[in-house]
């Protein structure tokens, strides 16, 4: 599955625009997986750490600021895990 910018933008208006809530939200509509981390953004393309497509923005600055704030979380998330 992928999630376009528009999955990506209802999302955020549902939630908020917190990184871990918008993650939470993606992964209960099954568009993004833990082991799908950590995200990359090339052009205006967000991908998975296996290159798969996961969304398209309108520009390159919103890949990358959605890319790096739900990897930051996803990798807080992971360092509060082990630090249990």
């Amino acid at each position: 599955m992928s999630a376009s910018e528009v999955d990506i933008r209802a999302a955020v208006e549902k939630v908020g625009n917190s990184a871990a809530t918008v993650r939470k939200e993606l992964i209960n509509a099954k568009l993004l997986k833990s082991n799908d981390f950590p995200l990359n953004a090339k052009g205006t393309e967000i991908t998975k750490q296996d290159g798969t497509h996961l969304a398209e923005t309108a520009d390159p600055a919103t890949a990358q600021d959605i890319a790096g704030r739900l990897n930051a979380e996803d990798a807080q998330r992971e360092q509060d895990k082990w630090s249990a």
